[in-house]
């Protein structure tokens, strides 16, 4: 049976869902700047010169569209629907039922319009003849239209003629007919059975943290349906897993399922939440099915990770396929964290076709600008593909050296050798020469040792002898292509070449080793009775010695005899002395040979 999933990610399954409504709920005030209940101020009546415009003298300052809605939210706002019903034209209802049924439906229009409209009081006239350039009829404005899945409805606000004779702005009785339906459809059921109007009214004018007391309310309903669905979502999940045996799609579910247990939520917030409770700007995001988005975003991310996981195992020898597999899911959350954006906007009512289409004539731009990051993208699909380089690896590159750290769609980043962070574009990284130091099979050991001109031939084939012994005998050194040769003879030294390869990857180890060679150097040397030499002059004090007479006069004679047999060529050997003297001599050469000390024999 499957172990019981990490208490870890069952907490993080429990808070995020809450993290994500609480984030749409303190988002809800920002995503648009409407009233939230706060009386407007009031507006001075003057044009965009500055000239001051004149209006009827209404005591309720009904004389201009603006100033007629601001005085309907001032007076709903100090809880006196009485004085707001003035602000409606109720000419649909009976005289006699009219003051009854006008403060009551302010107090709808109110309560429909704090819940549902977003008003926009720039956009409102101030002028007494309204606006006529909106495509309405002269004496109508339109104040904010409410809508709702599968339908709308605009209130308008009329110009008519008042008790006293004045032509001021009400709320148009054809809007007012359906403000009882809007109502009913946009308060809170359970809110409404229980609480009064009085009570429900207080609620809606009291805030706290910019949120009425109605939407704190909603609040406390949602995180309930929330905790619903996260303890459904949790019971459900775990069960599955531990009904599951061991097993691919066992370690495939325990990936997912905390994105599951999130679209569990999502769907039980989507039975149990009544639309009502929700501020209009979060009403939107919900019905845009942003937490289902999310879920099957999280989903597909999920899902792509555990695919490149079980690629992974099967390439364990291919680590430059490894990484491929990694930067291909990177451009796939990519392209999906894209569609899943155009999705979103779509649903939130962009139009997301005219959009596109832009892209078309933009399209030239985009591309001249994308250039640099498409060959980027390129260059690293190449460093991974080919394996040039792979992370962790030691690197030579431009005359610097480095760890790679990372080969992102965009950009490499290698840790120098002095531990800073060094980054570059991957086409200018994969354009350089770069010295994989990583994948060296072995370290080369190439040293010139030098010996004092003292050193006698016999020293000399002591300690090139004990050199090739000691390199052979060597379990860290790799005897293909290993030669010690005296290499010749120096201004202040007579030089033994050494080459051979170490058997180590690693830096340290190899630093290890070459240290034992040195020191065994040291030893031979110093059994031979040999010296290393150091550019010096030695000044010999002595007496000069004439030169032997009998080896000149052989020396001489010598010469003499090669001219008189016509055998001294100074420049160039005959063909027939060559093939003379081919393979004659003695190799190796032999000890020299002359009196020992004491005359020993």
């Amino acid at each position: 049976m499957l172990t019981r999933a990490p208490h870890h990610s069952s907490l993080f399954a429990t808070l995020l869902p809450l993290l994500l409504g609480l984030v749409l709920f303190a988002a809800a005030p920002v995503m648009l700047s409407r009233a939230a209940g706060v009386a407007p101020a009031k507006t001075a009546n003057t044009d965009v010169t500055g000239t001051e415009i004149s209006v009827p003298d209404d005591e309720l300052g009904r004389g201009t569209p603006r100033s007629s809605v601001e005085g309907f939210f001032s007076a709903a706002q100090e809880g006196d629907f009485n004085r707001a019903a003035l602000y409606l034209n109720l000419a649909h209802i009976a005289p006699a039922s009219q003051a009854v049924e006008g403060p009551r439906l302010a107090r709808q229009l109110w309560f429909v319009l704090e819940r549902r409209a977003s008003i926009d009081y720039e956009a409102l006239s101030i002028s007494p003849e309204g606006n006529s350039k909106d495509g309405l009829p002269p004496n109508r404005e339109r104040v904010t239209r409410i809508e709702w899945p599968g339908g709308f409805a605009d209130i308008n606000m009329e110009r008519v003629r008042s008790e006293d004779g004045m032509d001021v702005w009400k709320f148009s009785d054809r809007s007012l007919a359906g403000v009882p339906a809007l109502y009913q459809r946009h308060s809170i059921p359970v809110v409404h059975s229980m609480l009064s109007d009085d009570t429900q009214d207080y609620l809606l004018r009291t805030r706290f943290l910019a949120f009425s007391g109605l939407t704190w309310i909603g609040i406390g309903i949602m995180l309930l349906c929330w905790g619903i669905g996260v303890t459904i979502g949790l019971t459900v999940t775990r069960w599955l897993i531990g009904k599951m045996t061991p097993g691919t799609t066992a370690r495939l579910f325990k990936t997912i399922y905390v994105p599951l247990v999130l679209l569990v939520v999502t769907a039980c917030i989507r039975f149990l939440v009544p639309q009502q409770i929700l501020a209009t700007e979060v009403l939107a995001v919900f019905r845009a099915n942003t937490m289902l988005l999310v879920a099957f975003v999280w989903i597909i991310f999920r899902f792509a990770d555990f695919i490149a996981d079980q690629a992974n195992e099967r390439m364990r020898e291919r680590v430059g396929g490894m990484h491929l597999v990694d930067l291909v899911v990177r451009v796939v959350k990519v392209v999906i964290v894209i569609i899943a954006v155009v999705v979103w906007l779509d649903n939130m009512g962009y139009r997301v076709t005219t959009l596109l289409a832009s892209l078309g004539i933009i399209g030239l731009a985009v591309g001249l600008a994308s250039q640099k990051f498409i060959e980027d993208l390129i260059a690293a699909i190449t460093l991974h593909a080919t394996g040039v380089v792979r992370r962790n690896e030691s690197v030579c590159f431009g005359g610097e050296k480095g760890t790679v750290e990372d080969i992102g769609l965009r950009m490499t980043t290698i840790r120098h050798h002095d531990r800073t962070l060094l980054t570059m574009p991957n086409s200018t990284f994969a354009g350089m020469q770069i010295k994989n130091m990583a994948r060296r099979d072995s370290f080369l050991f190439e040293v010139t040792l030098g010996l004092r001109y003292e050193t006698t031939p016999d020293q000399m084939r002591y300690v090139l002898t004990e050199l090739r012994e000691l390199l052979y005998a060597h379990p860290k050194v790799v005897n293909d292509g290993l030669r010690v040769r005296f290499a010749g003879f120096g201004g202040s030294s007579l030089d033994i070449e050494i080459y051979c390869r170490i058997s180590e990857v690693k830096l340290g180890e190899y630093l290890a080793v070459r240290e034992d060679l040195n020191l065994r150097i040291m030893d031979i040397v110093t059994r031979a009775g040999a010296g290393f030499a150091f550019p010096s002059q030695t000044l010999y004090l002595t007496r000069d010695t004439p030169a032997d007479p009998t080896a000149v006069q052989r020396a001489e004679d010598q010469v003499r005899a090669w001219h008189g047999a016509n055998r001294y060529h100074p420049h160039k050997f005959s063909d027939e002395r060559i093939a003379e003297l081919s393979g004659t001599m003695r190799y190796p050469s032999p000890p020299a040979e002359r009196p020992l000390a004491n005359g020993a024999k």
